[in-house]
């Protein structure tokens, strides 16, 4: 990842889930404020949910659990600041 964006850099990552016990979508994202950032994540999850009612809002997630260290949201986070 870090290879292809040299020179670019990266302003939006999205980690689109669904479960179809719950016949919905949600997203998965970092908390940044916790890394004294403000609550820009929270934005596109927002705007999801208020145009699509497929979308749960409730549903997301924007903690960084420990077990969760390793995933896509939280390396990209960490690594690129998003």
């Amino acid at each position: 990842l870090m290879r292809e964006l040299s020179g670019r850099g990266l302003v939006f990552f999205c980690d689109f889930h669904g479960h179809s016990t719950k016949r919905n979508a949600f997203m998965y994202g970092c908390d940044s404020e916790k890394a004294g950032g403000s609550k820009e994540e929270l934005v596109f999850p927002l705007i999801m949910a208020e145009h699509s009612p497929a979308f749960s809002f409730p549903d997301c997630d924007f903690q960084m659990r420990r077990h969760k260290l390793t995933t896509g949201r939280v390396v990209v986070c960490k690594e690129l600041g998003i």
